[in-house]
């Protein structure tokens, strides 16, 4: 008899907790909009996303965000806050820590906002569509930041700091402050290298990109890619896109990926004066840090559409200026009639960025038209 009433107590827990929890938020938390203001100063967001349909009324947030060593490059980092934020005013960040031991950016937590008398709460509604901005980071470096990109990782069990997303969801009498924490709902960095034909200089690298002042991108920089990631299966719709992604002098780059793809995309390499260039075949995203190098084989890139720069090394076509998926007459008219009119700056018929148009970028354009050079997909 008293077996059957702890049975019974326990499965009224159960039915009660899975009722007071039935209605728990899922989020994406994601860094995004990175950028180099110098060489030693180094900017991102921090974003909320309601993945789910329950409407997400965040509680609290705190966060450890792990820097990787090629970055960091044994400087020391200053952190800040920077305005900008979109939560509500009581949960708006106000403290950031930087541990070197662990190279570690600690986000503390603001207390919940909450009337303990009325149990009215006052917490950000997060948005499902472009996501909540938690805050803008900046981080001062005392050297110069390395030749890698930033390749994080979310600190999730070093302790005292954790990463803690909570939030707000329906109570047998008002609302409960709940953990929602879950690790695969954060974004995970995908690592790409690749040269432009365009940029590249034998045994260098990608070099700066030019303008009529100087290297148009600081830091490391060379210039800006978008990258896509495609699904893989027709009609190759995009899944997901990130624009303005910094590419490195030594061909590398570096995307903050949504947790929520966890499936296999085709990477899409658009370049404002290249050719589209697609993977060779769909990359898993199920788990972890994604690398792809399009750089060590013709192979990497679908219908093996990659130039040979000798030394076992391949570089994305230039000379696509139109934009149009063909190098041809078309992007050759653009760049004559630029070079006739001695332009100079960051222009898209600038093909080989050295902010002047003239006969070189001409006879890069020529080649590849000559060669029928055009974007492979499948």
């Amino acid at each position: 008899m008293i077996r059957y009433i702890l049975l019974t107590l326990t499965a009224i827990i159960f039915i009660s907790l899975s009722k007071v929890y039935a209605d728990t938020p899922t989020y994406s938390c994601e860094i995004r909009n990175c950028s180099f203001v110098s060489s030693q100063v180094f900017e991102f967001d921090l974003y909320l996303v309601q993945s789910g349909t329950t409407a997400f009324e965040l509680a609290g947030f705190n966060t450890g965000i792990l820097l990787n060593t090629g970055f960091v490059n044994g400087g020391t980092i200053t952190p800040s806050l920077l305005s900008g934020s979109e939560l509500n005013a009581s949960q708006v960040p106000q403290n950031i820590a930087y541990d070197a031991a662990y190279r570690c950016v600690k986000i503390a937590p603001r207390t919940p906002p909450r009337d303990y008398v009325s149990g009215l709460t006052s917490g950000t509604l997060i948005s499902s569509t472009t996501g909540t901005k938690v805050c803008r980071v900046r981080l001062t470096n005392s050297v110069d930041f390395g030749n890698d990109p930033l390749s994080y990782s979310w600190s999730m069990n070093l302790m005292p700091y954790h990463t803690v997303v909570a939030a707000y969801i329906p109570g047998t009498t008002r609302p409960v402050n709940v953990a929602v924490t879950s690790a695969t709902s954060h974004s995970k960095p995908e690592n790409i290298t690749l040269f432009l034909e365009g940029l590249y200089v034998t045994g260098t690298g990608n070099h700066k990109a030019l303008d009529e002042s100087g290297y148009h991108f600081p830091g490391p920089v060379a210039d800006v890619i978008t990258v896509k990631l495609a699904q893989a299966i027709y009609p190759f719709s995009t899944a997901y896109t990130f624009a303005n992604t910094m590419l490195y002098t030594n061909g590398k780059c570096s995307l903050s990926v949504p947790g929520s793809l966890s499936g296999s995309y085709f990477i899409v390499i658009n370049h404002r004066n290249s050719v589209e260039t697609w993977s060779s075949n769909p990359v898993s995203f199920a788990s972890g840090t994604v690398n792809y190098d399009f750089s060590n084989a013709a192979s990497q890139a679908f219908g093996n559409n990659l130039k040979s720069l000798g030394n076992g090394l391949f570089a994305i076509y230039g000379g696509e200026v139109t934009q149009d998926g063909v190098v041809d007459g078309s992007d050759m008219a653009i760049v004559d009639n630029a070079s006739t009119a001695l332009m100079h700056g960051y222009l898209v018929s600038d093909v080989n960025g050295d902010s002047v148009v003239d006969g070189s970028d001409m006879a890069l354009v020529d080649n590849n038209s000559t060669s029928i050079i055009s974007v492979q997909k499948p």
